[in-house]
């Protein structure tokens, strides 16, 4: 993950926004991102959107 951050950021992107499963929270949040919006059902797995901003 962190090899995917930092190439996005080496390409200059303003951000990356994924679709995280719930359960993976922690881990997303500990590399930066932010859940942003209502939680939701994909594949009938709980999912949220996170971002992050360079």
């Amino acid at each position: 993950m962190t090899a995917s951050i930092d190439y996005c950021k080496n390409q200059g992107f303003p951000s990356i926004k994924i679709s995280a499963q719930c359960y993976l929270d922690r881990f997303y949040k500990d590399l930066g991102f932010m859940a942003t919006g209502e939680k939701y059902l994909e594949d009938g797995i709980p999912h949220q959107a996170m971002t992050l901003d360079f």
